[in-house]
């Protein structure tokens, strides 16, 4: 819908600033499910990375480890992060969230993992963009030449000149 409304009102500069966790891409048998849908947030990052270039509008994640939220305050949750383990702050996640909105280098389907790292006498917030770009395969079924990759750029190339709501117009009604 975002997406949508930015490219309807281009004047409207846009920035999408999606909410994920470290929880995309490490794994754990207690919440898969949870984990599963992380990863998909990911996977929608990842798929609209051109965006910026496109048509200007920004796309990044945030992959939070554990922080100090009311959550970790009910007591389904109190043994997941106890009082003494490290955790981020809101405080901590808000900058890192102001800087993923406002720095150029951002924008264009970059994930920014942040976590709590050290000793609790020393405790350092540790960030890092993650690249999954190494996960993919060496060889695609999307690679140059392909028509899969040609309908990839004829696609994006409606998107920026018509809008997202071309894309759902019976054939000849663009």
């Amino acid at each position: 819908m975002a997406v949508d409304y930015w490219l309807q009102n281009r004047d409207t500069e846009g920035n999408l600033l999606w909410v994920s966790s470290m929880g995309g891409y490490i794994h754990s048998i207690q919440t898969p499910f949870y984990f599963a849908s992380k990863a998909a947030i990911l996977s929608v990052v990842k798929s609209l990375q051109g965006l910026k270039e496109l048509v200007g509008i920004r796309n990044s994640v945030i992959c939070p480890g554990p922080t100090r939220t009311p959550l970790f305050d009910q007591e389904f949750c109190r043994d997941r992060l106890p009082v003494n383990d490290l955790a981020l702050s809101t405080e901590n996640l808000a900058d890192a969230m102001m800087k993923l909105l406002t720095e150029e280098q951002y924008g264009n389907g970059n994930i920014l993992e942040i976590m709590m790292t050290g000793s609790r006498d020393h405790p350092q917030v540790h960030q890092k963009e993650v690249q999954l770009e190494v996960l993919y395969p060496t060889a695609s079924p999307m690679g140059a030449g392909t028509k899969a990759m040609e309908e990839e750029l004829n696609f994006m190339r409606m998107v920026a000149q018509q809008g997202m709501r071309s894309s759902c117009a019976p054939e000849g009604k663009h």
